[in-house]
């Protein structure tokens, strides 16, 4: 997982999406990262959520490999 700086926080309701539920994000973290809605994110969580853009040429490389980026950093 990569260093990471508090840049904000903010308070969020967790909410209902048709079946599901999920939580907004605040629009200071989509311009920082250039998200528009569709795109794809990565969560890493324990006692804490991590958010960030998925790094599709990660993806792309780890599946040339034969690889599991997720399993590798697991074990």
């Amino acid at each position: 997982m990569p260093e990471h700086k508090i840049m904000g926080k903010a308070i969020r309701k967790v909410v209902k999406v048709g079946n599901s539920i999920g939580v907004t994000l605040p629009k200071k973290f989509l311009v920082a990262h250039g998200l528009q809605l569709g795109d794809d994110l990565e969560l890493f969580f324990d006692d804490v959520v991590m958010i960030q853009p998925l790094d599709l040429e990660k993806v792309r490389k780890a599946v040339e490999r034969g690889g599991n980026e997720e399993r590798k950093s697991e074990t």
